[in-house]
């Protein structure tokens, strides 16, 4: 049974940056802050994910240990055989990129 980007998706989830934490103290996954661009399930060879995504800054100390936990989680996916990960710049990343999800629990746009 080939990969699905929802199985992607559902490992994403278990990815968090530690340096961001909800109002409650727990992490929030890098999916809910927007921080995953694409992913390519290769159509030719379906072992193989590309994933493009960001850090929240070019200077993000988390950055390295972020991507090995992307690489280990989607890697544990029965039939995933290679993972991928090109960091880009552009689109910058931003707070506006959070899920409302995230939002909500970071206490974005609500009114004091």
């Amino acid at each position: 049974m080939p990969v699905t980007k929802d199985q992607v998706i559902d490992q994403l989830k278990l990815v968090s940056d530690p340096e961001v934490m909800d109002r409650e103290g727990k992490p929030v996954d890098i999916w809910e802050m927007g921080l995953i661009y694409n992913i390519d399930v290769v159509e030719e060879d379906p072992t193989i994910i590309n994933i493009r995504m960001t850090l929240t800054s070019q200077g993000c100390p988390m950055g390295q240990m972020i991507q090995r936990d992307v690489v280990t989680r989607v890697g544990s996916i029965p039939g995933v055989g290679k993972t991928n990960i090109e960091i880009v710049w552009q689109p910058q990343w931003n707070p506006s990129m959070l899920s409302d999800v995230a939002k909500k629990r970071l206490g974005f746009g609500e009114e004091e």
